[in-house]
């Protein structure tokens, strides 16, 4: 028994933990799609311990990522595709991979991203993942300065995008293709033109570091456009938001972007310490690629102001940074003004040796320019020959086709047939359901015509046989009355005459009952259906709740539907003991009639105008009829009445 208490218990415990978890969880996710990070990491950390989900993985990824630590996002990115592929979640898997792409590429580690998006692709591409993986394959090309390679893929991005109504996605789409055009277009107006339809997509409350990136985009187009006052215009909107948000990619770009505004104005000493806080926060960050930059323009605006010892501290730290990312472009750069360097402080040998180095980096660059054009050209070649084989081999296919399409024509000719043979029974079906339904609605109409008939017919001879002769029988009385009759004897003839006139008030007030009875009105329902009950049986019980509340249009109906199946079981059933039973609920009202008479066979007994009345009213107010009868077993009537 203790065991099983403590195993109860430790259940228990379990159980809560599982349902905090998941809660820290939903609360996380929530303030992240809404744009509030910081109210989303407690949460999440608090998520994160114990046993978390690939779920609470991927998130964090993204997280990570948004706020610029790459490195963790690939950590969280990599444990969320691990227990996602134990757990066979394909779709959880396959956006980690798309996720651990993207962090890769802003690291400038590019050498797996492709293969993380093949892999991704044949998990899952479904959902937020079909629209991830152009996304990576386009943000792959981009940083490898490959525009022809990157623009289908965000133009198909940017059309998936639209068709699944994912805004951030179709915002991603446009700001990667109009970053893509900066390098491209000197004139600047489609990059400005898909920078202001991201804008104005956004929304300001979960969007706001997307509004601020594309805002130093539009102020560096400015720049180039040399329209300095509205790139300055735009710099301090995108700091205003930064200054709120702190997210440290965004931010760092801003500054990067505020600091070649300030040299542009001819403040060196301005741009140079500004530039200070995007260089500390890329290497926070471990951004090395877009850190490279930074580091270049650094150097350059420190050269310029002579301060030759930073100078040669930054651009040794940018040959060191390129170094690792082979890249050769800024090696040619870094080495160019490490000579002019080295000219300025007199070290012309160095000078010489460092621009051989920059030419030989500048010649590598080439080299590799040329690599690129001899594999398109390769490229180009096979895809002809591919085409002609293929060509050759849709004239084969096109001979088959044509005869599947023969044997085909004369299946589709037969099925034809066998349709509109199907149709025309189905038809002369249909048009036999709506006569005999057309019949069975005559019938009805005719029937409730009838039962109106028989009522009005009823109360009519009420009135004639019982109310018209009291009043005539009293009329008598007062008649017999003479001036000259005693005291007494007028005393006995007022008395039967008021006695009279009493049974006939009597006698109007239970045909107006039949009409309309006046408990109905006034006390409801469940009051008149007892009244009812218990003027028309001796023996019977009823259980239903007092002051049922109901339409007024559902009451009555269901009055007189109990007067149909009261007055059945007075005629016909033969029945010593009636059970009525009234339940209702918040959705339905459920009305029982249960008597121990003869029964009947349901399937032998022919629908007489009361059993076709009471279906007619439970039809008006939207109930259901079921009868349930046996010979010699009673008959149960159930009403059932949705509210």
């Amino acid at each position: 028994m203790i065991r099983f208490i403590l195993s109860a218990c430790l259940s228990l415990l379990i159980a809560q933990f599982v349902l905090a978890q998941s809660v820290y969880f939903d609360s996380a996710r929530y303030h992240f799609e809404n744009g509030n990070v910081k109210r989303a990491r407690p949460f999440l950390n608090q998520a994160l311990e114990g046993n978390a989900t690939a779920e609470t993985y991927l998130l964090a990824s993204r997280l990570e990522n948004h706020e610029g630590y790459f490195p963790k996002s690939i950590d969280f990115g990599r444990q969320a595709h691990t227990i996602a592929k134990a757990n066979n979640n394909p779709a959880i898997a396959s956006a980690a991979l798309i996720e651990i792409a993207f962090s890769s590429i802003e690291l400038g580690k590019t050498d797996s991203v492709l293969r993380h998006a093949e892999l991704a692709e044949q998990l899952d591409t479904t959902g937020l993942n079909r629209l991830g993986i152009p996304l990576v394959r386009a943000r792959y090309w981009h940083s490898l300065n490959q525009p022809p390679k990157a623009l289908p893929f965000y133009q198909k991005a940017l059309t998936l995008a639209i068709e699944a109504d994912a805004l951030k996605h179709r915002i991603l789409a446009l700001t990667g293709m109009a970053s893509l055009y900066f390098s491209l277009e000197p004139n600047m107006k489609r990059v400005m033109s898909l920078l202001n339809e991201a804008i104005s997509l956004c929304d300001s409350t979960k969007h706001a570091d997307i509004i601020a990136r594309n805002c130093a985009r539009m102020a560096n187009a400015s720049m180039v456009l040399d329209n300095l006052p509205r790139a300055e215009a735009y710099l301090m909107r995108a700091k205003k938001i930064t200054d709120i948000t702190h997210n440290m990619p965004v931010e760092s770009y801003v500054l990067s972007s505020i600091a070649i505004l300030r040299s542009g104005q001819g403040n060196l000493q301005e741009s140079i310490n500004i530039a200070r806080e995007p260089i500390r926060m890329k290497r926070a960050m471990g951004q090395v690629k877009a850190l490279q930059n930074d580091l270049l323009n650094l150097a350059e605006w420190q050269i310029h102001l002579k301060q030759y010892a930073a100078a040669d501290q930054t651009i040794r730290e940018g040959i060191a940074t390129s170094s690792a990312l082979k890249d050769y472009v800024y090696l040619n750069y870094y080495y160019r003004h490490l000579s002019t360097l080295d000219s300025l402080t007199g070290k012309f040998s160095d000078a010489y040796s460092h621009l051989r180095q920059s030419m030989i980096f500048k010649d590598s660059t080439l080299a590799l320019q040329n690599a690129k054009a001899v594999n398109e050209i390769r490229e180009k070649y096979e895809t002809e020959q591919k085409e002609k084989l293929l060509a050759e081999k849709e004239l084969k296919i096109q001979e088959q086709r044509a005869r599947i399409v023969l044997i085909l024509s004369i299946g589709v000719i037969l099925i034809l047939v066998f349709v509109v043979v199907l149709l025309i029974t189905r038809n002369r079906h249909r048009l036999r359901l709506a006569a005999e339904k057309q019949e069975q609605n005559k019938l009805r109409l005719q029937t409730i015509i009838k039962t109106q008939e028989e009522v009005q017919q009823d109360i009519a001879r009420d009135i004639h046989d019982g109310l018209v002769q009291m009043m005539g029988a009293a009329k008598l009385s007062l008649q017999a009355i003479r001036p000259g009759d005693e005291v007494k004897s007028l005393l006995e003839k007022a008395s039967r005459a008021s006695a009279i006139i009493d049974d006939a008030c009597v006698e109007a007030r239970n045909i107006s009952h039949q009409l309309l009875p006046y408990s109905l009105m006034r006390e409801g329902f469940s009051s008149a259906l007892r009244e009812l009950v218990q003027s028309s049986f001796a023996t019977y019980s009823f259980d239903g709740q007092d002051n049922l509340e109901l339409d007024q249009a559902i009451a009555v109906n269901l009055y007189r539907i109990s007067q149909e199946i009261i007055n059945n079981i007075s005629k016909h059933a033969e029945a010593t003991f009636v059970k009525v039973i009234l339940k209702n609920s918040a959705t339905q009202l459920s009305l029982t009639f249960e008597d121990n008479g003869k029964g009947f066979d349901p399937m032998k007994v022919r629908k007489g105008a009361g059993l076709v009345n009471i279906m007619t009213r439970a039809e008006v107010i939207g109930g259901v009829v079921d009868i349930s009868s046996q010979p010699g077993k009673g008959t149960i009537t159930n009403i059932t009445v949705k509210l």
